[in-house]
């Protein structure tokens, strides 16, 4: 028996081709929120590597100049319980906000609170696409995302 070739116009080795709609970015609006978050969270992160190197170091400082680093050490507690509060202002709803904020001005409890904040904030960069590192995301990054037109 005779093995006919059928002619076709479709290459069996070529790639399918598939008609996809161009990723538009985000809104301009969003990538505002967005930096502001990141930068919220950078500076709370790196507030909060500050404190504790201040905790850490108490110890080996003599005792008589030891009440001025607890008095910076009191000063950067403030401001990271006024950092936690914008960071939870901006990634928690109104809700979130009630339960976090009063929460975050105690001690031990507002590190917990501080690390809820930090996560949500990053799922909220994961969803948008961007990478997140150990302290946060690259303000850079955050600043480079394709808008919609």
């Amino acid at each position: 028996s005779a093995v006919t070739a059928v002619e076709t116009t479709d290459n069996v080795y070529q790639a399918p081709e598939a008609e996809l709609l161009e990723d538009s970015g985000i809104p301009q609006a969003e990538q505002k929120k967005l930096l502001s978050i990141a930068r919220r969270q950078k500076y709370l992160l790196y507030t909060w590597l500050f404190y504790f190197i201040v905790m850490l170091s108490i110890r080996a400082i003599a005792p008589d100049a030891r009440i001025v680093v607890e008095l910076l050490a009191s000063a950067i507690f403030l401001a990271m319980w006024g950092l936690t509060i914008g960071l939870c202002w901006h990634v928690y709803g109104l809700w979130g906000r009630i339960i976090t904020i009063p929460l975050g001005i105690i001690p031990g409890i507002n590190f917990f609170v501080m690390l809820a904040a930090s996560s949500r904030a990053n799922k909220l960069f994961k969803a948008a696409g961007v990478k997140v590192g150990l302290m946060g995301v690259r303000i850079k990054t955050v600043r480079d995302l394709k808008l919609q037109n």
